[in-house]
């Protein structure tokens, strides 16, 4: 009895292991500079360097760099914007002056992380009859997309 409580453990501390491993794995981290004031799921974001860290395929934490502030955004999967393939994007709607994060794509992948509309942004849509679509270029100095979080 003994000995299979403690293989079991063994094979439960192992399969946390290799969870943690994978994980690390898809960590992403994009760097983006935005010029202007924005709202992310909600939240109203000051304009500055944030970046940009999925941590799950349904969540990214955007965080100010300046300010060290961090926001968890949630995300569904959905189809990319016409014109947008092959590239790392950041895309708002703009309705007026206010901007809306509404997703993130990757210049490898054919689907678009799609950033769920606040109740604010609903309200707006009602009043304007299209947003004006506003896209961000992600290219870092290196030309590498993704990086490895450092800390894992």
């Amino acid at each position: 009895m003994k000995r299979n409580i403690m293989s079991f453990l063994k094979t439960a501390l192992i399969l946390g292991a290799l969870s943690q491993t994978m994980l690390a794995q898809s960590d992403l981290h994009l760097k983006a500079n935005i010029p202007f004031a924005f709202v992310a799921d909600g939240k109203p974001q000051a304009p500055g360097s944030y970046d940009l860290q999925q941590i799950r395929p349904s969540v990214i934490v955007l965080r100010n760099i300046s300010t060290n502030s961090a926001s968890l955004i949630r995300t569904t999967e959905g189809r990319r914007e016409k014109g947008t393939e092959g590239r790392t994007l950041l895309l708002f709607n703009r309705y007026g002056d206010t901007y809306f994060l509404t997703q993130f794509t990757l210049d490898n992948n054919d689907i678009a992380n799609r950033v769920n509309r606040s109740r604010s942004e609903w309200e707006l849509a009602k009043q304007t009859q299209r947003p004006q679509l506003v896209v961000l270029n992600l290219v870092p100095p290196d030309n590498s997309t993704r990086m490895k979080n450092p800390s894992r």
